[in-house]
């Protein structure tokens, strides 16, 4: 069965996957949209998704290690690999 959903107006957390091959990495992306613009006002997403998303934000950024130079949270793995030569992350 094949569902779609507005992830706009949805509580729902998006995860775009990232890309790797042959020693190169092009960033994934995690996000949610607190509020959302409909008939001319912002709606909010109930408190209750919008404490739950952000407490699974915290969680990852704990689980990641922040790389200043690119901007991104990457893995223990990619972070070697990047600092070793063998990863290329492409935007």
């Amino acid at each position: 069965m094949k569902t779609d959903v507005d992830v706009e107006h949805s509580e729902v957390i998006e995860y775009w996957r990232s890309y790797c091959d042959k020693g190169v990495i092009k960033a994934g992306r995690y996000f949610y949209t607190p509020v959302y613009w409909d008939d001319g006002e912002w709606m909010k997403k109930s408190p209750e998704f919008v404490k739950w998303a952000e407490s699974v934000v915290r969680t990852l950024k704990k689980a990641l290690i922040r790389d200043k130079e690119l901007g991104s949270y990457v893995g223990h793995d990619a972070a070697e690999k990047i600092a070793r030569g063998e990863l290329k992350v492409i935007r």
